[in-house]
């Protein structure tokens, strides 16, 4: 028997498991499969870890335009926040991690920012983003 032809084979004896049966496989009660749950599959735990913790160690530079190009924004009012401590409970390393899992598990993320009285930014919080809802108020998001 040539290869593929064994392959093949192999391929239809497989073939008989059922959608139930491969639910009950990585422990999914339903056949949706939503951020927390796809969580405790441990291969999708573990890339979106991985990939979390690699993009938590890049720095987080801004820029802003210049006649001959672009040059680091670090007087910006965001630029002490995000570079290295959004509040007072998160480092930035954890910040970012937070925002590409947010992005890997949700499609997207929300961060509220705390302003003092002269509206400087003081404080960013990550938000939950399964529990936002955007709306269009006078064509403004």
């Amino acid at each position: 028997m040539r290869f593929l032809e064994r392959f093949k084979a192999q391929e239809t004896e497989y073939s008989s498991i059922d959608k139930d049966a491969m639910i009950n496989i990585f422990g999914l009660n339903n056949s949706s499969v939503s951020s927390s749950n796809a969580q405790k599959i441990a291969t999708v735990f573990a890339c979106i870890d991985i990939k979390a913790k690699a993009l938590s160690v890049i720095p987080i530079k801004l820029y802003k335009t210049v006649k001959n190009g672009k040059k680091e924004y670090k007087e910006h009012p965001l630029y002490e926040l995000l570079r290295y401590e959004p509040n007072s409970n998160l480092t930035a390393s954890i910040y970012k991690k937070m925002i590409s899992q947010d992005i890997d598990l949700r499609g997207n993320h929300y961060t509220q920012i705390v302003k003092n009285g002269l509206g400087q930014a003081v404080e960013l919080y990550p938000l939950i983003s399964d529990k936002m809802v955007v709306t269009v108020e006078n064509g403004k998001k």
